[in-house]
């Protein structure tokens, strides 16, 4: 049952986030991601602690939340994305440090 619910909700955040255009998709996403890092203590605390080992320091409480917006936009382009948009998404990423790969 949880498996056919998570497919579920899938499907039905795809057909949601499918009718509406690219840049209001990203701007969704941002937004519902940093509104969450308002609500998901656990997960604050978590972004917050992986910030500090990477930067030595603790992070700004702007950082986790440009954190929360980065993870929430990548959810809503995963539900977003189709194969007939691929060229499209594809086209307008932009790699940054490819030489370190």
């Amino acid at each position: 049952m949880k498996g056919w619910l998570g497919y579920a909700a899938y499907r039905t955040l795809s057909g949601l986030f499918g009718l509406l255009p690219e840049p209001a998709v990203r701007r969704l996403g941002s937004g519902i991601g940093r509104a969450s890092s308002y609500v998901l203590g656990e997960r604050k605390r978590l972004i917050r602690r992986h910030l500090t080992r990477v930067l030595g320091e603790p992070p700004p409480p702007r950082l986790v939340r440009d954190a929360f917006a980065s993870y929430g936009r990548y959810w809503a382009e995963v539900f977003w994305v189709r194969p007939r948009r691929k060229a499209a998404f594809v086209a307008s990423a932009e790699v940054e440090g490819m030489q370190n790969v």
